[in-house]
Order: structure tokens, then sequence, then C-alpha cells
């Protein structure tokens, strides 16, 4: 029978080891990691990074790091996994449709799943969820947006938003927790939205991608405005945001100031937007925390003890327990405001 103790709160630093078990290591792997590759997003190869160090201080821990780009190549990773007799996968799902489509969880029922960051919707083989309270993030950018039209003295203020991509739980989550704050000033006229487009399939990009996102910045210019910005632009992370402010620099306007811009990862590239005062704020992740979290969940799985957690999600199947890592709004320095 599981065993089940209370999450506890700890600092650990740890000297960097390569997850991969080497040829010489005769320890059998009980732990498969399928993380995205971090080829496109800066912040995933953190997660590497600390993860990394993170379970290096679990001697009973025994991984295999495999990485992926996209959904096809993770569901085959995932298969691999899984007929190899690992007992715990950590996954960082890419796609939750795919995995859900491939059947592979249900065929498997005695492995244990734990997700890393994103959740995998709509399944009741998830053990346990490693992430932060996505909605917040959507309520911190959010707010920030609010505070910008407060202080702007103005009646109204045009507004354009943007999120994830669909099979990604993080995009409808800070959307979710983005629109609820900002839905009553739209529905009073305070905000516009000259684009329209305040649904979230509507809003969707089809990937994390600045260029998925400069394209759809493009179209909204062109065809809503006139050698005019929005003042008001949410977007989920820096990676889009930054899409997003090379599709304004294109547009050779005179711009005294940017529009209020919202990021997510506080990303090196982002803090030199915040700092140049294109980008107004971002949101950080203690991305350390939410892999040393991972780790500890991971452990006692290893030892067969379930850990306790006061906090859950829906996944659409079952309530998930859910560790969280602590979340932080960071904003340009005033004099770039």
């Amino acid at each position: 029978m599981k065993k089940t103790f209370q999450l506890l709160a700890f600092v650990a630093i740890c000297s960097a080891i390569m997850i991969s078990c080497s040829k010489e290591d005769k320890q059998k792997v009980n732990v498969s990691l399928l993380l995205e590759a971090g080829s496109t997003i800066e912040r995933w190869k953190y997660d590497k990074e600390y993860l990394r160090e993170a379970f290096s201080q679990y001697n009973h821990v025994h991984t295999a790091l495999h990485e992926a780009d996209d959904a096809e190549t993770q569901v085959e990773q995932l298969k691999t996994a899984l007929e190899s007799g690992v007992k715990n996968i950590v996954i960082t799902p890419i796609n939750y449709d795919a995995i859900n489509s491939s059947g592979l969880l249900e065929q498997y029922p005695n492995v244990n799943i734990i997700c890393h960051s994103r959740l995998i919707f709509n399944s009741s083989r998830i053990d346990f969820y490693s992430s932060c309270d996505i909605e917040e993030i959507g309520r911190l950018q959010a707010d920030y947006l609010v505070q910008q039209y407060m202080a702007s003295g103005k009646e109204t203020m045009t507004l354009e938003m943007f999120a994830g991509p669909s099979g990604d739980n993080t995009s409808t989550g800070i959307f979710a927790g983005a629109f609820q704050t900002l839905k009553p000033l739209i529905d009073k006229g305070y905000l516009i939205i000259k684009s329209g487009k305040k649904e979230y399939q509507q809003v969707a990009l089809p990937e994390w991608s600045r260029t998925a996102a400069s394209n759809e910045m493009k179209n909204r210019l062109a065809n809503y405005y006139t050698d005019e910005l929005p003042d008001l632009i949410l977007i989920p992370n820096d990676e889009c945001a930054i899409g997003v402010i090379n599709a304004i620099d294109e547009q050779k306007l005179i711009i005294k100031k940017y529009p209020a811009i919202t990021g997510q990862d506080n990303s090196e590239e982002g803090q030199q937007y915040l700092k140049e005062g294109k980008l107004g704020m971002t949101v950080d992740l203690s991305v350390k925390e939410m892999c040393y979290n991972t780790a500890m969940v991971v452990s006692s799985m290893c030892q067969d003890i379930t850990p306790a957690t006061p906090n859950s999600v829906n996944n659409g199947a079952i309530d998930v327990p859910l560790i969280k890592c602590n979340i932080k709004a960071v904003y340009a320095t005033k004099a770039n405001q």
C-alpha cells in the first residue's frame, strides 16, 4: 500500500550531471524524461539543466532523457519509453491531443505519469502535475494592462489579444485568467478590440513562435489599424511578444511609446526588450523550483510513495494532484514605461 507524506519546500545546490545514463551505468533506468527540445523557446533549456541538477541528489533515480521538437516525435519517444519497461515517465506534452489519440497511456496502466510544466488534458492516466498557477500568469498580465488603462486617464483604449496553441493546456489557462480580468472593461466598452477577436479560438496561435505571432500582428495592423497601433496587447509569452514587436518595428512608424505589451518566461531576450521599453512586463516562473518539485515527486514514486499536496487541477477527466512553484511579475523600468 502506498504511503503518503506532505510535500516539503527545500532548496538544494548540486553540480549538474548528465541525465542520460552512460553505457557504463549498470543501473536500470526507472525514469524516462520526455521534454521539449528547446530549439525555439529559450526556457526549455533551463528546465533540462535544472532537472539534471535536481535529479543528481537522488541515488535511487536513474533517468533517460528524450527531447522532441514536434508532437509526432514525442509520441514515438513515449512509445519507446513505455515498451522499455520503465515505471515512471515525466513528460512536458507538446500536444496532449496527440498523446491521447495514440492510446499509449491506457495500454500501460501501471506506469506513473508525471506532467512537468504542461498538463495532459482529458486523460485519467495522469498521476501528478508539477507546474504553477497557470491562470495567475494571465491575471498578472491582465492586471498590468488594466493598470496602464487606469493610469492613462483616457475614457477608452484599444486592445488586441493573442494566445498560445490549443494543444497546450497552459495556453487556455493563461488566456482564461487574463480574460476574466479584462472582460468587464471590454463589455463596458472601455477596452475596444478593433479586430473583434476576443474568443480563445480566434486569438490562439498555431504554435509558440515569434513567426506565427508576427504574421498575425501584421495581418491585424493591415486590416484594422491605419498608421496607428493598439494601446494594449495581451501576449502569452516572451517569444510571441518579440514576434509582435518585430511586426510593429517593420511598420516604420514614428513610435513615441510602444503599446503596453505583456510576456512570460523572463527570457534573456525579453529582459533586453524590457530595458528598451518595447516590452512592458513579463512573468517570471521559478523554473528551478518547478524542476526540483518534479524531481522530488518522481523520487517519491520510485520508492512507492505517493506525495500528498493540498492542490489539484481538473484535466477534464480527473482531479490531478498539483505542486506549484512561485511566479512573479517583472516590469520595465519606470524610465522606459
